[in-house]
């Protein structure tokens, strides 16, 4: 059986993601749609708006045939690490090739451009090392550099400017992983339409990203319009967590943040420096609000308090989301040791059974089992569905429960 890889949030499920699957399986002439999807929390340094089995059931729903969890370490991380943690999952599983979208939709320009960031040719790297020495932020001086190193090495065909884009960055890092396992994976994408990525506004006919989604679920209150939103197929399944409020945002976290940055600065402040993506600038900051200030606020009241220049919302986010997670610096030494399957359907379940004995890393349908490869994730789920309860009242299964997902 032939198999696309594709990796995502569904953040929640929506009309372009069917469509990406869909047509991930068409390009490629694949049987199968295997899914690395992030857990409870994602890349952008938030709890996800749905658990991860309510949105793994979706993406079944909506053509996906097999979801794997990407690994919270890796779900949480910068572009770089997430895209090396989901790449890594595909390669050892023997998957024949990777499907994402992107602004550009060429395949062979980003390519080009993500050899260029992985081998850091001498023009390049010295560009970068001056750019950055004048003052430029590192994404500035990247693209900075690129294009000079274009020009200076006569490439035809590649703009730098490609790197203002937030999917064809996210596609170069899947290509630079791609190039750094010699993985024999092919290598597509699909332009996207409609809505850019961070969108929040709501289109009249075309479809809604996953921000604007989300902004109307929890910022607008438009919950009836939200679910209107998603592909007829997972609606039911989307109407189910909206109706019980088991919509989650960052906000519903703060006790549980609060609570563990005090006892970090009980035992001492100098702690946080341990912990991912917390650097000397934040630890400070941080140690002032709450040591001195005695911070008693919200997830995104704390966000604005510590944002500056140097300080991003998403570089904060994914900070505090580390500190909530438990996950420190030293975690980042390997790639995934596991796959850990959240759900399939009948192909999808023939997929495994035919790359069980092939696969090089196990591939986890009992929590139980291998719970010591997973103890990570099953702390991220238990933070999260604790959470949920607190918030709304209703306990979601925890992951030595929760059976799989069967679309069958």
């Amino acid at each position: 059986m032939k198999a696309v890889g594709l990796v995502a949030e569904y953040n929640p499920f929506h009309e372009g993601h069917m469509y990406h699957i869909e047509q991930a399986k068409k390009i490629t002439g694949s049987d199968v749609a295997v899914v690395v999807m992030s857990g409870d929390f994602v890349q952008r340094g938030e709890p996800a708006i749905a658990d991860k089995y309510t949105r793994a059931a979706m993406a079944l729903k909506g053509g996906a045939d097999l979801v794997i969890e990407l690994p919270a370490l890796y779900a949480t991380a910068s572009a770089e690490r997430f895209a090396f943690g989901a790449v890594s999952i595909l390669h050892f599983m023997g998957i024949d090739s990777i499907c994402f979208g992107s602004e550009l939709g060429d395949a062979g320009m980003l390519e080009t451009i993500a050899g260029i960031l992985y081998e850091e040719p001498e023009g390049y790297s010295e560009a970068i090392k001056r750019y950055i020495s004048n003052g430029d932020s590192f994404p500035k001086a990247r693209c900075n550099a690129l294009a000079e190193y274009i020009e200076a090495e006569g490439i035809q065909g590649v703009d730098a400017a490609v790197l203002d884009f937030p999917n064809n960055l996210l596609g170069i890092e899947y290509i630079k992983a791609v190039k750094r396992f010699s993985s024999s994976m092919e290598i597509c994408t699909i332009q996207r339409k409609g809505q850019g990525y961070n969108d929040i506004s709501v289109p009249g006919g075309e479809n809604a990203s996953a921000a604007a989604i989300r902004n109307m679920l929890t910022g607008d209150k438009r919950g009836d319009e939200a679910v209107d939103r998603i592909p007829a197929c997972a609606r039911d399944i989307f109407r189910e967590a909206v109706d019980n409020g088991m919509i989650m945002t960052p906000d519903d976290f703060s006790y549980l943040l609060n609570y563990k940055i005090y006892s970090i600065m009980r035992d001492d402040s100098a702690l946080l420096l341990n912990y991912s993506d917390v650097g000397m600038q934040l630890a400070n900051k941080i140690s002032r609000l709450y040591g001195k200030e005695h911070f008693d606020g919200s997830w995104k009241e704390l966000i604005m308090e510590l944002k500056s220049r140097e300080l991003t919302y998403t570089r904060i986010s994914r900070a505090l989301t580390h500190i909530l997670l438990d996950i420190k610096l030293d975690a980042w030494n390997n790639p995934p040791q596991y796959a850990r399957i959240l759900g399939f359907d009948k192909a999808g379940s023939d997929y495994l059974k035919a790359i069980r004995k092939t696969c090089a890393i196990p591939l986890i349908t009992k929590v139980a089992d291998e719970s010591w490869l997973l103890k990570d994730d099953i702390y991220a789920a238990d933070v999260y569905n604790q959470t949920v309860f607190e918030k709304c009242g209703i306990r979601i299964e925890n992951d030595f429960r929760h059976g799989i997902i069967r679309i069958l």
